[in-house]
């Protein structure tokens, strides 16, 4: 046996100071490993803290169906104060949108299509801001107000989203609220299927 390795001269002396070492050595990892995973979990914990939280889902988005939102104040393009109901004349599709709604102007794109494309129907843009440049809407080739009471007014008919549109009868009561151009067409012909129903039946 080479002293320079075991200090022991026998082999169960030396057997017995690797045994001892290992069971040494896994003492000490059993000692450092709880610390370790520690430091991992409040690392874990910090991270998620800064991490961005997902936006929280908004189930309800708009007036109720049914709702009467005639008396809803808007300023028109000659700073004449007017309620909806002054200017509806047939089933009108009102945006609601902001100056500062990053999305609006691709759907308002699409609005103006839609507007050329169901001339059954009017379409008004109604923007959350009164103290802004009118001319920059001067070009938009649909009738444009501004809310006169602003966030207030988003607030009472519960929009929580931007752009949204809301379907209103003439008398402006509450047909439909969409989220997206894209649903007019469907929404649309659901429409005048009920109505002539109503009118089959009034006959």
């Amino acid at each position: 046996m080479d002293k320079g390795v075991c200090p022991y001269p026998t082999l169960k002396g030396c057997l017995l100071l690797y045994v001892s070492f290992a069971i040494f050595s896994l003492a000490i990892i059993s000692l450092l490993l709880p610390i370790v995973s520690i430091r991992e979990t409040l690392l874990f914990t910090s991270m998620i803290k800064v991490l961005p939280k997902k936006p929280a889902k908004i189930d309800i988005n708009g007036p109720k169906l049914g709702t009467f939102i005639g008396d809803l104040e808007v300023v028109d393009s000659e700073m004449n104060l007017l309620t909806l109901s002054e200017f509806l004349s047939k089933e009108t599709v009102l945006m609601f949108a902001d100056t500062g709604c990053i999305h609006c102007s691709s759907h308002l794109e699409r609005f103006i299509v839609a507007k050329n494309e169901f001339q059954k129907y009017d379409f008004v843009v109604l923007v959350n801001q009164s103290n802004i440049d009118f001319n920059q809407y001067r070009d938009i080739s649909l009738p444009t107000m501004f809310l006169n009471e602003g966030d207030e007014a988003m607030s009472k008919l519960n929009i929580n989203l931007l752009p949204t549109f809301i379907f209103v009868s003439k008398k402006g009561q509450v047909l439909s609220v969409l989220k997206s151009v894209r649903m007019f067409q469907k929404l649309f012909d659901k429409y005048e299927k009920v109505k002539l129903d109503n009118n089959m039946k009034n006959d």
